[in-house]
C-alpha cells in the first residue's frame, strides 16, 4: 500500500472536488499543535480547495451543500462519543451523515481508533463504526499495516482504504525547565 495525500484521496472520488467539509472544526489558533491543522495545512497553503470546517451544530451545512451539489465531499474525523452530552448529540450527526450519503455526497472517513479510548459503549461504537465504514466513499488510516485490521473488522472492500501518513508535529529546540 503506497501512502496518499489528501489531494490524492479526494481525485480519488471522481469529482472534482472545490471544497471539504472537515469534522470537527480545525484549530487555526494553533498551528503547531492541532491535528487536523497540520494533516490540512497543504491543502489550506495551495488555495486549490475550500477548507470548510464545521462545528456539530452546523452539520446542517453539508447536508445542503449534497441536495444542491454533485461535487460535495465531507471528511469525517473521530465519530466517537465518551460521555452522556457526546451521546446526546450522536442521532443528529448520524442522521446528517445519512442525508448527506442519500444527497450523493461523498464521504471520507478517517479511521483514529477502533474502539473508545475509555472502553465506554464499546458495542454501541462498533455498530455506529460499521454502519460509517459502509456509508463512506473512502476510509482513511494512518498506518499501511493498520489497513487489513480495518478491512477486516467492517468487512469492506480493500480499495476503499486509503494510507494517508500521520502528520509530524514540528519540534522546537529550547532549554528545558526543570
Amino acid at each position: 500500500m503506497q501512502p496518499n495525500t489528501l489531494f490524492d484521496v479526494y481525485s480519488s472520488l471522481g469529482i472534482k472536488t472545490e471544497e471539504v467539509f472537515v469534522v470537527p472544526k480545525i484549530r487555526y489558533h494553533a498551528p503547531k499543535t492541532d491535528y487536523l491543522y497540520l494533516l490540512y495545512k497543504p491543502i489550506i497553503q495551495s488555495n486549490e480547495i475550500e477548507v470548510d470546517s464545521v462545528s456539530a451544530l452546523n452539520h446542517y451545512q453539508f447536508v445542503l451543500r449534497a441536495m444542491f451539489s454533485k461535487n460535495a465531499v465531507l471528511h469525517y474525523h473521530w465519530l466517537e462519543f465518551q460521555d452522556l452530552k457526546a451521546l446526546v448529540g450522536m442521532p443528529w450527526k448520524i442522521v446528517c451523515i445519512w442525508l448527506f450519503t442519500l444527497f450523493g455526497g461523498k464521504l471520507v472517513w478517517t479511521i483514529h481508533n477502533l474502539e473508545p479510548h475509555n472502553q465506554k459503549w464499546v458495542k454501541l461504537h462498533r455498530k455506529l463504526h460499521g454502519w460509517m465504514a459502509n456509508k463512506a466513499t473512502k476510509l482513511c488510516v494512518h498506518s499501511s499495516h493498520v489497513a487489513p485490521i480495518v478491512q477486516k473488522q467492517y468487512q469492506i472492500d480493500g480499495e476503499k482504504i486509503l494510507w494517508v501518513p500521520h502528520p509530524t508535529f514540528p519540534a522546537e529546540i529550547g532549554r528545558a525547565h526543570v
